[in-house]
């Protein structure tokens, strides 16, 4: 561009493209990390709403003389469907005719080589909230939770897939937490190709904490790698 001596001072046609062109490069290098940011947040907030919710409903129950833990502790079909629609009930939620086909779920562990570990709730019914969240009640008071719902992806223990366990005093904590180490399970990515169908279980109370269980970060940005 030349200097205002009373010739055109437009810019050329190369001082424009070069232009376009840094801006294309710095647009390449910060429009991923922006797009991860967000995502990770997305699915943060998801968690945390739905942790919030599965508690929220329990406290309710307790409410109503309920106890979440103590009346459903012989599991048969029977009870783990009246339980799911209690819960169901108290959090708004449509149960599904049918898990497999109406609600989908075919979920992989941490490491995306097998299906996740339901137990016997497969059997089970499940219900989905107006925002799509999947809550699924099964056996040893667990209560698993597709945070974004199953037409959503990555449908993977750890990211979208959460399990929450009801406790003796009718809270609700992840599955693994310290007060109780009864429950073991692993939150890890150090073996990409294991095919263990519980990894990723333990990987709740590592998002509550936010904390990434393999070094120094966080959860959703440095582990999850969103």
């Amino acid at each position: 561009m030349k200097h205002h001596n009373g010739k055109n001072s437009a810019f050329t046609l190369a001082e424009v493209l070069i232009t376009l062109g840094i801006i294309g490069v710095v647009a390449a290098i910060t429009m991923p990390v922006l797009i991860s940011k967000y995502r990770a947040q997305v699915f943060e907030s998801q968690f945390k709403k739905a942790y919030s919710s599965v508690q929220n409903a329990t406290k309710m129950l307790v409410e109503q003389d309920i106890s979440p833990y103590y009346d459903f502790a012989t599991v048969t079909s029977d009870v783990l469907q009246k339980q799911t629609d209690l819960y169901a009930k108290i959090m708004l939620g449509t149960i599904c005719p049918d898990r497999n086909q109406k609600c989908g779920g075919n979920w992989k562990n941490l490491t995306g080589k097998t299906g996740a570990h339901v137990g016997a709730i497969s059997a089970s019914k499940a219900f989905m909230l107006n925002d799509g969240m999947l809550v699924l009640i099964g056996h040893y008071h667990w209560i698993f939770v597709d945070i974004n719902g199953p037409n959503k992806g990555p449908n993977r223990s750890g990211y979208d897939w959460h399990v929450f366990k009801i406790t003796e005093d009718n809270n609700v904590k992840p599955v693994t937490y310290p007060e109780d180490r009864k429950d073991t399970r692993t939150c890890t990515m150090t073996n990409p190709s294991s095919t263990d169908s519980y990894l990723g279980y333990g990987c709740t109370g590592y998002a509550v904490m936010n904390k990434n269980p393999d070094g120094d970060g966080d959860y959703w940005h440095d582990f999850l790698k969103l």
